[in-house]
């Protein structure tokens, strides 16, 4: 639950996973402003890390995943995560002020990194599955084109495929399941994320 000091009572950090496109940052963003804690989207943590070594200085997420494959990538996306979430936890030992809690949005390929996952479900917090519909995430997605990971000859095909083959992962992985699911504005989305965590 969450209390009328806008503090919340439910493990800290949150942890917002879900596919693609499903709005993570954003609603992360404006739920940690509605709740007063921090807010960190993974990929941010990932071309810190990346951008630490000389020949990846000035590389994207994109090219170092094309240059290096998905495993170094997702060793990558698990080091960075861990380094900062043993960091903050190093702080919050070290200081005598109460820390701020903090929502980390993961990437949408997280379920499938078999280093993060355990090692998330391994630590104290709170995995939220933010769920939204396949049809309106395949159309967030065509909007640029059709991406690398879809089949150009079978987009809507290859993405169901995806989308039930993660999505019944993160619903093993979350604590808790929001179903956001509709083409509603990112505020609404926002609010009934809030209205699901005031009955917890």
């Amino acid at each position: 639950m969450i209390s009328k000091t806008n503090q919340t009572t439910i493990p800290t950090p949150f942890f917002f996973c879900g596919l693609k496109h499903c709005g993570k940052t954003t609603l992360g963003i404006l739920t940690a402003q509605t709740l007063s804690m921090g807010f960190i989207d993974a990929d941010d943590m990932i071309s810190k890390l990346i951008s630490e070594l000389p020949e990846y200085k000035k590389s994207t997420i994109r090219e170092f995943y094309q240059k290096n494959g998905q495993k170094s990538f997702q060793e990558f996306e698990y080091k960075s995560i861990a380094a900062e979430l043993e960091q903050a936890a190093v702080l919050r030992k070290s200081s005598k002020e109460i820390s701020t809690p903090y929502i980390y949005a993961l990437g949408g390929g997280a379920c499938d990194n078999n280093l993060l996952i355990p090692y998330l479900k391994g630590i104290a917090g709170t995995i939220f599955y933010i769920k939204q519909a396949e049809k309106v995430l395949l159309s967030r997605i065509l909007k640029k084109g059709i991406p690398p990971f879809l089949d150009p000859e079978n987009p809507e095909e290859s993405f169901h495929n995806l989308f039930i083959a993660r999505s019944d992962k993160y619903k093993m992985l979350a604590d808790h399941i929001i179903d956001i699911s509709g083409s509603q504005p990112i505020e609404d989305s926002a609010r009934m994320i809030m209205d699901f965590l005031q009955k917890l």
